[in-house]
């Protein structure tokens, strides 16, 4: 009888203990999560799409080395936005070079850089205008 009780009560714990994990995931998982998760992931689309890099148009920006993550050169506009230039040629990797560049940014790219926006450059030169960059904070 002793075990027929103990059998009795480990089903019930069990029971209980299933549907108090359904409920708590129910609630994780419901409609209002889900449409805090779609508004998180619209405000972080909004923030990486809506900037003034347009694919093919000259953009003026500085060259700056990087001491982070190993060092690394990045590019910084005059709007002061940052760009990780994924293809930069070793000739214009010069600390505070300016240059005008032509390419786009690189969306689902991964980097250890964890500095700027991956950016594919399709043209560069060395520019004429001093100073482009009017920010320090880079």
């Amino acid at each position: 009888m002793i075990i027929f009780f103990k059998k009795i009560v480990t089903a019930m714990f069990i029971v209980f203990f299933l549907i108090a994990c359904q409920q708590l995931s129910s609630t994780t998982e419901g409609p209002l999560a889900k449409a805090n998760i779609e508004k998180e992931n619209e405000m972080l689309h909004k923030t990486h799409t809506s900037s003034a890099v347009k694919n093919d148009e000259w953009l003026y920006a500085t060259v700056k080395r990087i001491h982070l993550e190993g060092g690394f050169y990045g590019l910084v506009l005059r709007n002061g936005q940052k760009l990780l230039p994924l293809n930069l040629e070793e000739n214009f990797r010069k600390h505070n070079l300016v240059v005008m560049i032509k390419g786009s940014k690189k969306k689902g790219v991964i980097t250890i850089q964890q500095w700027g926006t991956p950016f594919m450059i399709t043209e560069v030169q060395i520019s004429d205008i001093k100073n482009p960059v009017q920010r320090t904070d880079h």
